[in-house]
């Protein structure tokens, strides 16, 4: 499914919004599996940044030539990048953005440490990654549902799973230590067909009490170091977790219609995510 996605910068629950913000201005930005570019195209034209993409959907590389934001648009499958092909980029980046992408991977350990060839000293990635710890889907498991959807955490092209102790763990064996973590929210009723309200008034109250039932993604800005990888899991965890929400999320009329679509007529998912912004 090629993905293409209106952003809107001031919302502080989109996680492009928050990849945006944490990228300086002036920045030479690689946007790995920029897909329509949308993020690249508000880089550019927003903070004057200079960007390259990666892309290997055919469909997601046209629609951002047409775009032409792109200093350089590569045509890559991600589970065979090497960033020896790519030697005149050594070195060459400010920030490596991963958005919404390192989970549709085969590998993405390797991608990243591939990666990290093509970023300069000091420079940064900025990545966001679906928490598969959701209320939703502990209410599916316990239920003993496993069921993929046209788009979400349980989105049917995600072959890696996480959750924030797996991403703090994942980013400090690849040698990263997080400098700083946001989250966006979905209410507890998620995408699935199970609800809190399915399990035991003990067990749902037990999932309800965990902040992080409540992120839909988490987003970090990540340095390499050469500290141990033992000393940056327990770094990258302080980073990570939430000892409390400010406010839980809303399950507001247009997330029920999503909810619905997403649950009742996934069919037809893929033609209204085209319209750009619904989703």
């Amino acid at each position: 499914m090629l993905y293409s996605r209106k952003i809107n910068i001031n919302d502080a629950n989109d996680s492009n919004a928050v990849l945006y913000k944490m990228v300086s201005e002036g920045s030479r930005v690689l946007d790995v599996g920029c897909a329509c570019g949308d993020l690249a195209e508000l880089l550019t034209k927003g903070k004057n940044c200079l960007c390259t993409g990666m892309e290997y959907d055919p469909e997601g590389i046209a629609c951002c030539a047409q775009k032409r934001v792109f200093e350089r648009l590569l045509s890559v499958d991600l589970n065979f990048f090497a960033a020896s092909d790519y030697s005149d980029l050594a070195g060459y980046f400010d920030y490596i953005v991963c958005g919404d992408v390192l989970e549709h991977l085969q590998n993405p350990y390797k991608l990243l440490q591939e990666l990290k060839h093509l970023l300069q000293q000091g420079g940064s990635f900025v990545i966001s990654l679906p928490n598969a710890a959701h209320a939703s889907i502990k209410a599916s498991l316990l239920s003993d549902e496993w069921e993929y959807a046209e788009l979400g955490i349980m989105d049917k092209t995600h072959l890696r799973f996480f959750t924030y102790l797996s991403i703090a763990r994942f980013l400090g064996e690849a040698g990263l230590r997080i400098s700083e973590a946001a989250y966006t929210l979905l209410p507890a009723e998620g995408y699935q067909k199970y609800k809190l309200s399915d399990l035991p008034l003990e067990v749902a109250g037990f999932i309800a009490a965990d902040p992080h039932s409540y992120v839909f993604q988490y987003i970090v800005k990540a340095e390499v170091s050469t500290e141990k990888s033992s000393g940056l899991i327990i770094s990258n965890r302080k980073k990570l977790d939430i000892e409390k929400l400010d406010k839980k999320p809303d399950a507001g009329i247009m997330f029920k219609i999503k909810r619905f679509l997403l649950i009742k007529l996934p069919g037809v998912i893929k033609y209204i995510q085209k319209l750009r912004g619904l989703f």
